[in-house]
């Protein structure tokens, strides 16, 4: 029977929280759910999960093939030798090093309700297990669906808000168990063994953003692909781990709750199938600003005014919305992805903002660092445009002229987000040029079936149809086979 497309009906998913006393979880056994969702929970919507996994799978793999030049990536190779996708590293070594290049550049998708980006850890792991294990595409589907919802359970549980403002990196936190509760679904692990490893991911999961803005932050991403594989393989070998670590007096969630049970900015529902998917290449608290600014561009232009000639542009975000934007001034590439000043400043005088615009010339220009010195940002409950009500985060911008005239926008959910989902067309754009961007040969357009990049691309957003994860895997292969070509030659 085809995991997601299940005749069986599930309870509805009601959340904890983090005012939850540990004991009430203890006693329902929260671990126990856990594993029974793991292990066979199926997707309500079936189509919606099919479309949704397609989705990130495409898009997480064509940023993890754009992250393949990143210094960041070659360093890590060179160092461990282990590269992307490679077949011949050992399972998690290469989950690791293409979770790595999937975050490298900052452009794979996000989570609301985790404040993570959960593909980059779980799909790499599934794509490295999934093909040696020779899964099908409905299982991976279903076990990508899965890893969602228990990574959603245990962030409401922790108080993900407050964990990630008390400086965790949720992808790798509640991505480890997550992941590793995918990894463990196409495992097939039963009741134990599934227990297991989430009690040894648990253990393992780790991640500061301390490090934000440094080639350490993607790494982040590989180490949850690589613990969640580790921690499904060890399981599967009878390797133990205490029953409820993760609800257990000393377990991960007493360990990572925060001060403050405010919930995540998002009204989603917990089996929500798609994910936000960034067109934008940077930290995704700035994509609400940066549609703001675009459009705020768009009318400064349509009344005859330079763009760059403004004398300030405030942007105010929802609670919590700046958090992760600790760059003010940056000074490479690497540092701009988190500056709510530099994202906003490029998009005014370029128009855009993309792979291009973090490479260090772009970030060094005099110009631009002069625009951006004249933006300012705060966050407030109640935004100073518009309704005050909100669900899942804000961004107003307002530029003043030198003559005292402003000109404001407002964005509440930037173009990509899980209720405003890419078609196949903008995802296919993305795609291409982020091989492009990775040096690969060549292009193609949506109706070139033979080219193998075409074919590559239409596998992965129907991954849930796919015979085979391990032929997948290949066509991956084939296409970086030319870019292996390429560099041969030079």
């Amino acid at each position: 029977m085809n995991p997601i497309a299940s005749d069986r009906t599930d309870p509805p998913l009601t959340l904890p929280t983090a005012d939850t006393p540990l004991e009430t979880l203890r006693t329902a056994d929260f671990t126990g759910r856990l594993v029974d969702i793991a292990r066979s929970w199926a997707h309500p919507r079936p189509a919606e999960a099919a479309r949704g996994a397609g989705i990130a799978f495409a898009d997480t793999v064509a940023c993890a093939i754009a992250g393949l030049p990143d210094p960041g990536v070659a360093a890590f190779v060179q160092a461990t030798g282990h590269a992307p996708f490679s077949s011949g590293s050992p399972l998690a070594d290469r989950a690791r090093a293409t979770g790595l290049a999937a975050h490298a550049l900052d452009y794979d998708d996000v989570d609301d309700a985790t404040i993570s980006h959960p593909s980059a850890a779980m799909v790499p792991a599934l794509l490295s297990v999934g093909a040696d294990r020779r899964a099908s595409g409905a299982d991976v589907v279903a076990a990508f669906h899965r890893g969602l919802v228990v990574g959603r359970l245990l962030g409401a549980a922790v108080g993900v808000r407050s964990h990630y403002e008390a400086g965790w990196h949720t992808t790798s936190t509640l991505g480890t168990v997550a992941a590793a509760a995918a990894v463990g679904s196409v495992m097939g692990l039963d009741e134990p063994r599934m227990r297991a490893a989430l009690g040894i991911a648990g253990s393992l999961a780790q991640g500061s953003r301390q490090n934000f803005g440094t080639m350490t932050k993607p790494l982040h991403a590989g180490a949850a692909a690589h613990n969640a594989v580790l921690a499904a393989s060890l399981a599967d070998e009878g390797f133990t781990a205490d029953d409820q670590l993760l609800e257990g007096p000393l377990g991960f969630i007493a360990l990572h709750r925060g001060e403050s049970s405010a919930p995540p900015v998002t009204d989603a529902d917990v089996a929500t199938a798609f994910l936000n998917v960034k067109l934008y290449p940077c930290c995704y608290y700035t994509h609400a600003a940066a549609d703001a600014v675009a459009e705020l561009r768009e009318d400064l232009v349509a009344d005859g005014i330079d763009p760059t000639s403004i004398a300030s542009l405030h942007v105010t975000v929802q609670p919590g919305g700046l958090a992760p934007l600790i760059h003010p001034r940056p000074v490479d590439g690497t540092q701009a992805k988190f500056s709510m000043e530099y994202v906003a400043a490029a998009m005014l005088a370029d128009g855009a903002v993309t792979l291009a615009s973090f490479e260090p010339d772009s970030v060094a220009r005099p110009a631009l660092q002069d625009l951006l010195a004249t933006v300012t940002k705060a966050e407030a409950e109640v935004p100073p445009v518009g309704p005050a009500e909100w669900t899942a985060g804000y961004a107003v911008v307002v530029a003043t002229l030198a003559d005292g005239r402003t000109f404001s926008r407002r964005v509440d959910r930037p173009r990509g987000h899980a209720t405003r989902p890419v078609d196949d067309a903008t995802l296919r754009t993305k795609f291409d040029d982020c091989l492009t961007a990775a040096g690969l040969p060549g292009g193609s357009t949506p109706g070139d079936a033979s080219s193998a990049r075409s074919a590559l691309f239409d596998a992965l957003v129907t991954i849930a149809d796919q015979r085979s994860v391990s032929e997948v895997a290949q066509r991956i292969t084939t296409v970086l086979a030319d870019r292996a070509d390429q560099e041969a030659a030079q």
